[in-house]
């Protein structure tokens, strides 16, 4: 293991906040993370704050690099920023500390939180890391599930464990069974997918579990004892055909029987939304569209998805005009940002298992004026990859690994927007799903 360097142990409250960003990760101690392990990090706090910080800055952070100068005032931010506070003088005074380190003249103004924010809440750089957070729910973090888990892990061969909602739709509450009677360890957990704050802690002489999943998608329940994982058990928490919500923490706001196939499109009216207290001309709104189930055995290795989307709200609020298109999958998605040409940089595309930073790669292909419809195509022909939006020319690349069977689309849109159609096509060009509204 890897001694820390000595001028960071100095501050007891940068320590607090390293030792809460280990918690979270659960990557286990600190001092043997690899370059790799950095620059993840590093990935997940520009994806979550829309702020970069290199992993050579986190080296130096963790004393992993020779470090003879006080961190900067961006640094101890975004470190704050990516465990839910809006700053690290709001971090420090959490934990009881009046002062905090001085504020360099250059340093930029304290962010918003990090967590998902509330409607009232302004988002950093547009939509990105909201709808990286967001989709990650949605998915149960299934693209990265591999780093809670390592090779290394034993599971019990007389490990039970299964889960099974109890009806179809959100909120759902969902029924663990298990049986650890024959594994010894301190304390036992049922953790609802990758987020280690939905860990629970079970009694090893119990042998039931319920929690309530509040957002559709497809979730990798854990059993763990201690901090190994012992099992694990696919969760599909399904929805009956589209459902319309508004992003929001703790829980989101489900607009029951309130979008329409009104003029053809999927569609929630910007004034029934005002009506009840949704304005979202006045305070920051995500509105999402779901159809979560199986499509037969449709693969995510062999589709073809059409569509056709707009914005139904044009606002200096939500200056990039973000949309979202997700097609689900067992094991990871493709979702795809649109936008308009000037914010690609903040965009970010998933392919299978694959971040494509709009920073680091050219998503050109993606920018485009959604206040008029515009048709998306998605073809996927083993690993090879191609996305066309409207009249841009096609963006190609290659999948990666495969993600198991589709399980649900997802359309997420700043403010408000709406959807004109759905195809969904197999292996053979064959109609699978289809939905003109």
């Amino acid at each position: 293991m890897r001694p820390h360097n000595c001028r960071i142990m100095q501050n007891p409250a940068l320590e607090h906040c390293k030792s809460c960003i280990e918690q979270h990760l659960g990557w286990g101690d600190a001092g043997d993370w690899t370059t790799r392990d950095f620059e993840d990090l590093s990935l997940r706090i520009q994806e979550q704050t829309g702020r970069a910080i290199s992993a050579t800055t986190l080296k130096r952070l963790w004393g992993h690099v020779a470090y003879h100068s006080s961190p900067s005032r961006h640094s101890l931010d975004t470190l704050a920023l990516f465990i839910g506070h809006p700053s690290w003088r709001d971090f420090t005074h959490t934990l009881g500390r009046k002062a905090s380190p001085p504020t360099p003249t250059n340093a930029p103004a304290a962010a918003a939180p990090s967590a998902l924010p509330p409607t009232t809440s302004r988002v950093p750089g547009g939509l990105r890391y909201l709808v990286v957070a967001a989709f990650l729910l949605s998915l149960g973090f299934a693209v990265w599930a591999g780093l809670n888990s390592t090779s290394d892990d034993v599971v019990p061969a007389d490990v039970f464990f299964q889960s099974r909602p109890v009806s179809s739709g959100v909120p759902n509450t969902v029924i663990f069974d298990y049986d650890v009677g024959n594994v010894k360890a301190d304390s036992f957990f049922i953790q609802q997918s990758w987020d280690r704050q939905r860990r629970v802690l079970v009694a090893p002489e119990r042998q039931t579990f319920t929690s309530i999943y509040y957002r559709p998608g497809f979730f990798n329940a854990k059993l763990l004892a201690g901090d190994r994982i012992i099992a694990e058990h696919p969760i599909h928490v399904t929805t009956e055909g589209w459902i319309a919500l508004i992003e929001s923490q703790p829980t989101p706001v489900y607009l029951t029987d309130a979008f329409s196939s009104s003029e053809g499109a999927l569609s929630v009216a910007p004034p029934w939304l005002r009506a009840r207290g949704h304005d979202a001309t006045t305070t920051y709104q995500v509105l999402e569209y779901y159809n979560v189930r199986a499509f037969g055995a449709l693969r995510a290795d062999s589709f073809s998805l059409e569509t056709a989307l707009r914005r139904t709200i044009a606002d200096g609020r939500y200056p990039c005009g973000n949309a979202e298109i997700a097609v689900l999958g067992e094991r990871g998605a493709f979702q795809i940002p649109l936008g308009i040409p000037g914010c690609v940089s903040e965009m970010g595309l998933l392919i299978g298992t694959r971040y494509l930073e709009g920073a680091t790669n050219d998503l050109s292909a993606f920018g485009v004026d959604l206040s008029t419809w515009q048709r998306v195509q998605l073809d996927i022909r083993g690993s090879e990859v191609q996305i066309q939006v409207g009249m841009n020319a096609p963006f190609t690349t290659q999948s990666g690994e495969d993600i198991g069977q589709v399980v649900g689309l997802m359309f997420r849109f700043e403010g408000a927007g709406a959807v004109d159609y759905v195809t969904l096509r197999g292996a053979d060009g064959a109609i699978v799903y289809e939905e003109a509204f």
